[in-house]
C-alpha cells in the first residue's frame, strides 16, 4: 500500500453520487448511495487490500495506521482549492487538508515505509 494508492482508495469511498429514484407503487424513494464519512471510525473501516495469506482476509485502514480527529489551533494555514468549471472559468473555494503522520517507533508497516520513501 503506497500513500498515493491510499489517497485513491479513500477518495473512491468518500463520494456522493446521484442514485436516482425507486418507484414503489404510488411512492417514490430517493436513493442516496453516499459513501461520505460521518465519523472518524468509518475511515478505519475502509478495506484497503487483502492479506497475502491463503484466507485473503480483508485489510482495514485501522490495521495499518492510527486514526484520530484533531484540530490545529490556532490555524497556521488557510487552504484553498482553485479549479476550473466546464466553461473554463476559474474558481477558488475553501478546502481542508488531511495530514498523515507516521510514527515509526509505534508501528512499522508497509504504508509507513512507503511514506518515508516518497
Amino acid at each position: 500500500m503506497t500513500p498515493s494508492k491510499l489517497k485513491d482508495v479513500l477518495g473512491a469511498r468518500n463520494t456522493t453520487l446521484p442514485g436516482g429514484q425507486l418507484e414503489v407503487g404510488p411512492s417514490s424513494i430517493q436513493i442516496d448511495p453516499s459513501g461520505k464519512f460521518t465519523d472518524p471510525r468509518q475511515i478505519g473501516d475502509v478495506i484497503v487490500g487483502a492479506s497475502s495469506s491463503a484466507a485473503q482476509s480483508p485489510v482495514y485502514l485501522r490495521d495499518l495506521v492510527d486514526i484520530s480527529r484533531a484540530y490545529q489551533s490556532p490555524v497556521r494555514y488557510l487552504n484553498y482549492l482553485t479549479w476550473a468549471d466546464k466553461a473554463g472559468n476559474w474558481h477558488r473555494s475553501r478546502a481542508i487538508t488531511i495530514a498523515v503522520q507516521v510514527k515509526m517507533a509505534r508501528r512499522s508497516t508497509p504504508l509507513a515505509r512507503a511514506s518515508m520513501q516518497s
